[in-house]
Parts: structure tokens; C-alpha cells; sequence
């Protein structure tokens, strides 16, 4: 009896001490693979906007049809995907160019980092406004999204700066 006793608690031990060594558990990040979806300077949107959106609705009640058809927000898949939007508006300070350095997640954030960076515009005639963006797909999450641009988190300041459907 004794020896069964000592042999259950040996198992127990055992597999109590046998824990999977699974990275979302820690506060680690790793980086999360995204699609560039759209990107350019023709927006048309005039403030500085950083999206987190879930569905096509969304995006339809922000962008005209010409907009969503010609740069293939219609084909997204939202039951798996989600976007992260990138709008610098028309502010002179941030003309240019966005570049995404990476995206990554722990059990509970998502870190999206990018740079911008003044630069040549692109060609545009005097009426144009410049509007530069970016658009990715990445896998579909309700983790808590956070912006950082050239190294810095970008606070949320009101509804224009970060929108989270």
C-alpha cells in the first residue's frame, strides 16, 4: 500500500513538473506575419487616423466605393483577418513615406511599429493633397492594439487618432 502510495505521488510529481513550453504564455513578443494590402497617397483623408478595423463596414462608411474597388479592401477576408490602417493626413510635417518596420503580439498586445519619414512627394499637381497610407491584413485578434511611430507609442488623443471597431 505504501509503495502505491509513493508511486501515484511520483506520477503526480511527474506530470505536474511536465509543463508545455508554449512562447503566448510569456511576455515575449514574436512577430505577427501581415499582407500589405493598399498603400499610396490618394486617401483623401485630411488628419493623422491609426485604425484597428474588424469588419467591411467599416471601411465603408470611411471610404467611397472607388476608393475600397481600387485598392481591394472588398476582397479581405474578416472572418480571419482584421486590418491595421495607417492615415497620415495632410499635415506638412508627416509628408512622405510610412514604412512598417514590424507588427508583433504577446498574450495580450499587439504592437504595430512604423516609421515615417519626409521625403520626396510624390508627383502631384498643386490642387492634389498628398495623403500617404498604408493598409495591412494581419490574423484576426481582440488583443489591445498599440501604435509606435519612429519609436515613440502614439497616444490616443480623441477619435481621430485611433479608431477601434
Amino acid at each position: 500500500m505504501q509503495n502505491k502510495l509513493l508511486t501515484i505521488l511520483t506520477l503526480i510529481t511527474f506530470f505536474a513538473s511536465c509543463t508545455p513550453t508554449n512562447n503566448i504564455n510569456t511576455v515575449e513578443f514574436q512577430n505577427i506575419e501581415y499582407q500589405v494590402v493598399a498603400k499610396g497617397n490618394d486617401s483623401g483623408i485630411k488628419n493623422k487616423l491609426l485604425i484597428v478595423a474588424y469588419n467591411k463596414y467599416f471601411n465603408e462608411s470611411q471610404f467611397d466605393s472607388d476608393f475600397i474597388s481600387s485598392h481591394n479592401l472588398n476582397t479581405v477576408d474578416f472572418r480571419e483577418n482584421m486590418l491595421v490602417e495607417i492615415f497620415l493626413g495632410t499635415d506638412a510635417a508627416t509628408k512622405g513615406k510610412i514604412t512598417l518596420t514590424k507588427i508583433e503580439e504577446n498574450k495580450d498586445l499587439i504592437k504595430v511599429h512604423y516609421e515615417t519619414k519626409e521625403g520626396d512627394e510624390p508627383s502631384a499637381t498643386a490642387e492634389e493633397e498628398i495623403t500617404p497610407f498604408l493598409i495591412v491584413s494581419v490574423p484576426k485578434s481582440r488583443k489591445t492594439t498599440k501604435f509606435f511611430e519612429n519609436g515613440e507609442e502614439v497616444k490616443i488623443a480623441g477619435g481621430n487618432l485611433y479608431i477601434k471597431n
